[in-house]
């Protein structure tokens, strides 16, 4: 393919091309996979070993910890060294176990982990049977022993004063030869304890016989029966004295065996499993960080020779294809952007080729014809653009002509309606008395409806100057301005009418704000039906360079069908005799629009309205323009 001075299709010679270099791609990410793939294996060994060599050195840890506990609990006998020890003892069981379960059985190390559970668990046993026998120690030593020792005084006590009364010397005598005796015999007592020799039991034995054999030897009258049972007091508790005092002596020694013998021997057999598992850790670690090492230096090396092969192989590609392909390429990308710039080419290269680049060229050609047409086309669209902007014109001259219609038709009507109810006026004069009642109030009917008609064509009129008016802009605070409006309000009802907070200080045209302002709170105050009970509210708040203003009341409220209908010239949605055209509030939508704010209404019947709309900061247009007052 590479060898072949012609080639007729470049689609075969970019297929052939992209599949070699693809084969290459996948070739070098095969070799770079198979090398991650083994590093990753030997990273998760390593990190599985670490996770066991640290699993391993907390047992090891742990169980020198509970060496230490139980032999402070040996050396001390504090209950929270024995229960800190148990739980410890748990954890390491626990642990253990959980050890072996991810070694896996028929290994070294899980033989190792099982020989050490069953030390930790016969220590176990060993230290609670410990424990036991040092709880019987304690308590004889700390309540049945003391107990019986101020038994034994008391005993003494009596028998020496029923001796006193019966003059006896030699039997007081003997006496005190016993309670010499059980005095050395507890002192020997004492003294085992501290520290545990046989020679002080014996000796306790000894003295605690002597004791006994005096009193057995004393000689009481028959008759002396106080006396007698004394000394039969004396005598027991003294042997009771001796039962506890081995009882405690033998809980002693069997407390110091499970403590010096059988569970010292346990604590050097886990001692010793738990170094021995801490040591082959530690081998096997080595081993595998000897193991990753190696596999890092084949994968480095095979990535190596990968790329080298890969980066010859692409630069013999890309020389060949430059040659074949790119370079036609290049000359019908300069002729493409000279017909992207709308350059019509009469002689486009490489028209004449067989393959993919002379089907370029053609399609060279044919957008050069395309670029004649477009630029025809572009005549032609600017023909019609100049077109719309004319009936744009038109459309917006017979918009005006509309509105002045409006004005015309409202300011002219009014002179023939004003003679209607002039002429009216005078018939009622002139045949007062002489028509009947039902004329009369036939022609009062006439002038009020003339009456109404005169304030409807005043509001269209009102409503065709919006807009015309020009204005002049200045500072207007609106707190003051509604104030003023609420002072010059006619409400007899008795309604309340609030401001929240302080409204803003805006540039704007005072006129149309103050019309919209006065329109919303009379419409409050003329539609809420609460009496005294009746609120208004009006607030404002800032939204960026516009201001939203509400005026919200407890009304009777308008029906979510009237939302969009009320803001429509003559639409009223209250049943209500109010006075008003039905025309104020398609006035301040308007005067709002044309400062570019926007109204709205959250109403429910029967529930009250919120009025809402927005109002520029700052007009800056001086030639804006704004409507006038008008009723509502």
């Amino acid at each position: 393919m590479i060898h072949s001075p012609k080639v007729t299709s470049l689609k075969t010679l970019l297929h052939i091309g992209s599949g070699l270099l693809v084969a290459i791609c996948l070739l070098s990410n095969v070799i770079g996979w198979v090398g991650q793939e083994l590093l990753l294996s030997n990273f998760r060994v390593i990190e599985s070993s670490d996770q066991l060599a640290a699993d391993v050195l907390r047992v090891h840890y742990d169980a020198l910890q509970l060496k230490a506990r139980a032999e402070n609990y040996a050396q001390t006998g504090a209950d929270a060294q024995y229960l800190g020890a148990l739980e410890l003892q748990s954890d390491l069981l626990a642990a253990i176990t959980q050890l072996k379960t991810r070694v896996g059985e028929g290994d070294a190390l899980a033989d190792m982990l099982e020989k050490m559970r069953v030390h930790i668990a016969v220590f176990g046993d060993r230290m609670e049977l410990a424990s036991a026998e040092r709880t019987v120690r304690t308590e004889l030593l700390q309540d049945k022993l003391l107990k019986q020792e101020s038994e034994v005084d008391q005993s003494i006590a009596e028998f020496e004063t029923s001796l006193n009364e019966i003059d006896a010397d030699e039997a007081s005598r003997k006496l005190l030869v016993a309670v010499r005796a059980y005095s050395m015999a507890r002192k020997n007592l004492l003294r085992y304890f501290i520290k545990p020799v046989s020679e002080d039991y014996q000796q306790m034995l000894d003295a605690l016989k002597r004791s006994q054999s005096e009193v057995q030897r004393i000689e009481l009258p028959p008759e002396n029966e106080e006396a007698i049972a004394a000394q039969q007091r004396m005598l027991a508790a003294l042997s009771e004295f001796q039962t506890l005092g081995v009882r405690a002596v033998q809980a002693t020694r069997g407390y110091m065996f499970y403590v010096n013998v059988v569970m010292a021997g346990e604590i050097s057999e886990f001692v010793h499993y738990a170094k021995e598992i801490n040591s082959l850790v530690r081998e096997r670690r080595e081993a595998t960080r000897v193991a990753r090492e190696q596999a890092v230096t084949r994968s480095r090396l095979l990535g190596v020779l990968a790329s080298a092969l890969a980066v010859v192989i692409a630069a013999v590609l890309a020389f060949r294809l430059s040659k074949v392909i790119f370079d036609p390429i290049s000359g019908l990308t300069k002729t493409f952007l000279r017909l992207a710039q709308g350059e019509t080419i009469d002689s486009i290269p490489a028209v004449g080729r067989n393959d993919e680049i002379g089907r370029m060229a053609r399609a060279a050609e044919v957008f050069s014809r395309k670029n004649q047409q477009t630029k025809e086309l572009l005549d032609r669209s600017q023909a019609l653009s100049e077109e719309l902007a004319q009936k744009a014109l038109m459309l917006e001259e017979s918009n005006q002509e509309l509105d002045n219609f409006a004005y015309v038709a409202s300011h002219d009507l009014k002179s023939p309606l004003r003679g209607l109810r002039c002429l009216a006026e005078w018939v009622q004069e002139d045949c007062d008395g002489l028509l009947s009642e039902d004329s009369m109030t036939h022609l009062q009917q006439m002038q009020a409806r003339v009456t109404k008609m005169e304030c409807l064509l005043d509001d269209l009129l009102n409503y065709s100057r919006v807009g015309r008016i020009e204005q002049r802009l200045e500072a207007v605070d609106v707190h003051e301005m509604v104030e003023s409006i609420l002072e010059l309000l006619d409400d007899s009802s008795g309604v309340q009418v609030a401001i929240d907070g302080d409204l803003p200080v805006l540039e704007t045209f005072r006129a149309p704000l103050q019309q919209v302002m006065l329109n919303l709170i009379t419409n409050a105050v003329k539609y809420n039906d609460k009496g005294r009970d009746g609120r208004i509210q009006v607030a404002s708040e800032q939204k960026g360079a516009m201001v939203r203003f509400s005026v919200s009341d407890n009304g009777i409220g308008i029906a979510p069908r009237f939302h969009e209908r009320i803001f429509q010239m003559y639409q009223r949605a209250s049943s209500l005799n109010v006075d008003g055209s039905g025309m104020g509030l398609a006035i301040v939508k308007k005067q709002i629009e044309i400062v570019g704010g926007q109204i709205r209404v959250d109403s429910t019947e029967g529930k009250g309205s919120t009025f809402s709309f927005t109002w520029p900061m700052k007009i800056t247009k001086t030639g804006h323009t704004a409507g006038v007052a008008s009723s509502v």
